[in-house]
């Protein structure tokens, strides 16, 4: 694994939990929420990109 899905890994991880923190964060809030759902399915979808990335191949 190379050090650029490893560093992948971690602003997609970061992303998503960051995202995910301010959406229950403020869950009130209708246009807040939005966003962070954005946000927050932004970072999935970039740590399950590299997590896929990051595993190894079978040949």
């Amino acid at each position: 694994m190379s050090i650029s899905t490893i560093i992948a890994l971690f602003i997609g991880a970061s992303i998503f939990l960051g995202g995910l923190y301010y959406l229950l964060k403020e869950k009130e809030d209708k246009e807040s929420r939005r966003i962070y759902q954005i946000t927050t399915l932004t970072g999935a979808v970039l740590l399950v990109i590299f997590v896929l990335k990051a595993l190894p191949v079978p040949v």
